[in-house]
């Protein structure tokens, strides 16, 4: 196994409007899809889609839960640990992809029967141990003993630091690569991200060869790689879609890249360019490329890929 993570998976129904609704309006509706997110599980589909193992440590439930397990699987994704849980319901949420801004913003629905986080005590230490590398994108309970079995172990844990508040910093040594949000980032950190800043979360990493990013969205990302240099890169351009999913897609590919041999700048660089091809299409799955559909992207700048599009019609179908 190359990859485990530890995350919740949604599934989700991305609406693309021309503009924000007001009161007692109706919007444009461009497009719909029916597809499924969550930091940790987004980025696993798109490890797998670029030729890497992946499994999953999660619960799901319910009807919603049956579509996100078949999801995996169409993917490759190693289900064994994706439990069901009796009774309960996996999360929806409703994206909205803004065509005129090129934002998105997200509604969780109520659920009062929501499907609990994987603990602790449902960790299975060998069989997680098996892959090469952790990702996680929170410090509950499980991320947290996960982390630290692959600490002791020796193995790279990666994290989604996309809502990580500043009382966490304690588990930052945890956390080998920490790619953060400009959100996250802002809460760390109380200017922009320069080097500087940069460098002050590194510290609290606690770990001579951490690597410290922050992404940017369409202004690129900084980081600070293995060797303790600052980088700094811009974003691809791209007719943009929807931006839902992008930083999941990221962490996926970023960590791809890695256990292809790149080094830590030359991972950036794919991932970033995994990510623009994504944003092409609405939602956080139908646009993730393969390996040889990315190394094109970066020969040509093109990324008109036919196939692409025939995953943004299926996801299109409602999968009930």
């Amino acid at each position: 196994m190359d990859i485990a993570g530890i995350g919740i998976p949604f599934f989700d129904q991305i609406v693309s409007i021309k503009t924000l609704p007001t009161t007692d309006t109706h919007p444009q509706t461009l497009d719909a899809s029916w597809q499924y997110g969550g930091k940790v599980p987004t980025a696993l589909v798109a490890a797998a889609r670029l030729g890497f193992l992946a499994s999953i440590h999660a619960n799901v439930g319910g009807s919603f839960g049956q579509c996100i397990r078949r999801d995996f699987i169409r993917h490759g994704i190693d289900c064994t640990f994706l439990y069901d849980i009796p009774g309960k319901q996996s999360p929806v949420t409703i994206c909205l992809a803004v065509k005129s801004t090129g934002g998105r913003s997200f509604v969780g629905l109520p659920n009062p029967i929501a499907v609990p986080d994987i603990s602790a005590s449902q960790l299975n230490k060998g069989e997680l141990l098996k892959a090469k590398w952790l990702l996680i994108s929170d410090f509950g309970e499980a991320a947290k003993q996960a982390a630290k079995w692959f600490k002791e172990a020796g193995k790279p844990v990666v994290m989604d630091a996309d809502y990580v508040q500043l009382h966490e910093k304690d588990f930052l040594p945890l956390v080998d690569h920490f790619i953060a949000s400009e959100y996250t980032f802002k809460n760390f950190s109380d200017g922009a991200p320069n080097e500087e800043a940069l460098r002050k979360i590194r510290s609290w990493q606690n770990n001579p060869h951490a690597v410290t990013v922050v992404t940017l969205g369409a202004n690129g990302l900084a980081g600070i790689n293995n060797n303790g240099d600052y980088f700094h890169m811009e974003a691809y351009k791209v007719d943009v879609a929807d931006t839902t999913g992008a930083g999941d897609v990221f962490h996926g590919a970023y960590i791809a890249a890695l256990l292809k041999g790149y080094d830590v700048i030359s991972s950036c660089n794919f991932a970033q360019a995994t990510a623009a091809i994504k944003c092409t299409k609405l939602g956080g799955r139908a646009g993730i490329p393969t390996w040889a559909q990315v190394e094109e992207f970066l020969q040509t700048g093109l990324c008109d890929f036919v196939e692409l599009e025939e995953r943004a019609e299926y996801y299109r179908k409602a999968p009930f």
